[in-house]
């Protein structure tokens, strides 16, 4: 019995000075990573950084917290990572209720009931991500004493593709969403669109020039591939879905090809036409040609060509997609 106490009670020792070891450890490599991200364009500042949880746990909490880039700070009374002391490539982070957020587009109070997301790396030296999810419940962003958009719930998930190392599976979904009245009024200037978009929803395959892992911090990442399984809008009465294989070129231009199923095809036109995105005279033409490939019908299945983020249907040009640049 004495030789069982014994063990149990040197077991014991040997837990806490590893937790008090892997607590000092992670305490100074945070400070000296966070100290150290003035070299890369992104200043962090902190009232407080604390390690705690003993003695399974290595909890982080930094106390109001800014971080500032060009054009870009976002500022918070705290910020929470948490993690399993034996399992440490396990993280959970936890963002408080609320947030302020100010960018290039304006300046925005960040509100919401739940914002936590979680990311496990491969246990290696480069520290590659294997899989993340983030979750928001009750989303408000606000600028001035005007709600910019407002969500039921928004969820985004990432997963290493299989036997790949330079590409992830992505999803992401918003239900509940609610846009300003401005953008409300640009989108649908006849107002027959009901304010609530009921879902938004993407699943694709992103390939990068290189691992996602602790090295991509140094070097923005490229975009390579988009594997697009499905890109999904449900809103009132129009419905669009979308899926293809695009390829990223000089300048983050796409190619490639894509499928688009059109839901209610000639209110999308006219809303097409109302907010601007296409001019009367490519809308009639696209309406001649779209009535007979529905047959009469509201529903549509098209293929879409994308050159140098040029999209066409056919002889006639739709518009241009934006270049994709993650810098």
């Amino acid at each position: 019995m004495r030789r069982l106490i014994g063990l149990v009670v040197l077991a014991a020792a040997l837990w806490g000075g590893y937790w008090f070891v892997a607590a000092r450890g992670l305490e100074a490599g945070l400070r000296a990573w966070l100290n150290g991200t003035g070299g890369t364009g992104w200043q962090v500042s902190y009232d407080k950084l604390a390690v705690r949880g003993f003695p399974n746990r290595l909890d982080t909490t930094l106390d109001n917290v800014l971080v500032e880039g060009d054009g870009f700070f976002w500022q918070a009374p705290f910020l929470q990572v948490m993690a399993l002391s034996y399992r440490p490539n396990h993280v959970i982070v936890v963002w408080p209720h609320e947030q302020r957020l100010n960018t290039l587009l304006g300046d925005y109070a960040i509100a919401s009931a739940d914002m936590r997301g979680s990311a496990v790396f491969r246990p290696s030296t480069s520290l590659a991500l294997d899989h993340s999810g983030f979750v928001v419940k009750a989303l408000t962003a606000r600028s001035g004493n005007a709600d910019v958009l407002t969500a039921q719930n928004a969820r985004f998930a990432t997963r290493l593709a299989p036997d790949r190392v330079d590409a992830h599976r992505i999803g992401a979904e918003v239900t509940g969403l609610v846009p300003s009245a401005a953008l409300l009024a640009r989108l649908s200037p006849d107002g027959r669109l009901p304010a609530l978009i009921e879902r938004l929803k993407i699943d694709a395959t992103l390939s990068f020039d290189r691992p996602l892992d602790r090295f991509a911090l140094e070097q923005p990442l490229t975009i390579t591939e988009i594997g697009l399984e499905q890109a999904l809008l449900e809103w009132g009465d129009i419905g669009l879905d979308a899926s293809g294989e695009l390829s990223v070129g000089q300048g983050g231009l796409l190619d490639g090809t894509l499928r688009l199923g059109v839901t209610n095809w000639r209110r999308v036109l006219a809303l097409s036409v109302e907010s601007g995105a296409l001019d009367p005279d490519t809308a009639a033409q696209l309406a001649r040609g779209l009535q007979a490939l529905a047959r009469g019908g509201d529903d549509l299945d098209l293929p879409l060509s994308v050159r140098e983020g040029h999209v066409s249907m056919g002889p006639i040009p739709l518009g241009t997609l934006p270049p994709l640049r993650l810098d």
